[in-house]
């Protein structure tokens, strides 16, 4: 049985980490899906919405409001994303900052869990999403 407690350390990495390209794959198709239903919205005047989640259910998938927060943040309005899904723009923002911070230093942190902890978080994380989801259905997002 793994009864370590959790601990973190500070190591040196690359500066620029290697992408998955399953993942630069799929950032790239949802993309070029957004151009082109923005450029058909530019087009047609009509809007309508890509996600068959939605189409189907008539609610907010976990992730909506993303493509709406992103063009925010392009926009310059630096709170609005987080009203549209709190909990996808913060794991962003910690991404990103984690991120930027692995390229300006080098470093990064790692941390090391039990099975207990690892299980614990993910247990955590499940309920940040559903709490997050029941958020965005309140919302009406």
């Amino acid at each position: 049985m793994d009864d370590a407690i959790m601990r973190c350390k500070i190591i040196r990495v690359r500066r620029l980490p290697r992408w998955p390209v399953w993942a630069v794959a799929t950032v790239a198709a949802w993309a070029a899906a957004m151009t082109g239903a923005l450029y058909l919205h530019h087009l047609t005047g009509r809007g309508g919405s890509l996600c068959w989640f939605h189409r189907l259910t008539h609610l907010p998938c976990p992730t909506c409001g993303l493509t709406r927060g992103l063009l925010a943040l392009w926009h310059g309005q630096w709170l609005e994303p987080w009203t549209l899904n709190p909990l996808l723009f913060t794991l962003l923002a910690v991404f990103g900052a984690t991120l930027f911070v692995r390229g300006l230093t080098g470093y990064t942190i790692r941390f090391h869990a039990s099975r207990r902890e690892a299980g614990a978080g993910w247990a955590a994380l499940f309920l940040a999403i559903l709490a997050n989801w029941a958020y965005l259905i309140y919302a009406g997002v």
